[in-house]
């Protein structure tokens, strides 16, 4: 090998480090911008889940209300159904004295 050549390759090769280290610097650089960005981020997954939890427990609360209507309902259901049947007996009486007569 020339010296020239070695000398070429030397260059090209001091060239790639110099602009590897521009790169870093530039990455350098942008560190401060990405931690920023990264806060945000943050805080905006933060807002998010905060958000979601609240309107999970609504909900939650809303399936529970629910569920103590539907509850209170049968119960009513239930009086309900024993009144008609005391009806329907009553109604089966006069019916059986009627017909009696």
């Amino acid at each position: 090998m020339k010296n020239e050549e070695i000398l070429i390759k030397i260059y090209k090769g001091q060239q790639r480090i110099e602009e590897k280290i521009k790169d870093l610097q530039e990455t350098i650089k942008m560190i401060p911008e990405m931690q920023n960005e990264i806060e945000h981020i943050s805080g905006a997954v933060t807002r998010i889940e905060v958000e979601h939890g609240e309107k999970l427990q609504i909900l939650f609360d809303a399936y529970k209300l629910n569920d103590d209507k539907i509850k209170e309902n049968n119960v009513r259901f239930l009086r309900n159904e024993i009144r008609m049947e005391k009806c329907e007996n009553e109604i089966f009486k006069i019916k059986k004295q009627y017909l009696n007569k």
